[in-house]
């Protein structure tokens, strides 16, 4: 939704370049959420944390990975 927000701001269309971006897109999305979800998976079995000590030590040590990943 984000896409089509800043495609009606700025006055471009929907065409092919911008169908590529939301599908690349996507799959940035996609790959980092399931990096994340192992890498708290991991930190759970192999360390003994509970589910939400997993899910916030992931999210902080996964956090600039993304952030530079899904950067222009």
């Amino acid at each position: 939704m984000g896409i089509l927000w800043i495609l009606a701001v700025t006055g471009s269309t929907i065409n092919v370049e911008s169908l590529m971006g939301v599908d690349h897109g996507v799959g940035i999305a996609t790959s980092n959420s399931i990096l994340v979800v192992s890498y708290a998976n991991d930190a759970r079995v192999e360390r003994g944390m509970s589910p939400i000590e997993a899910a916030l030590e992931a999210g902080k040590t996964r956090l600039r990975p993304v952030l530079m990943t899904d950067s222009p």
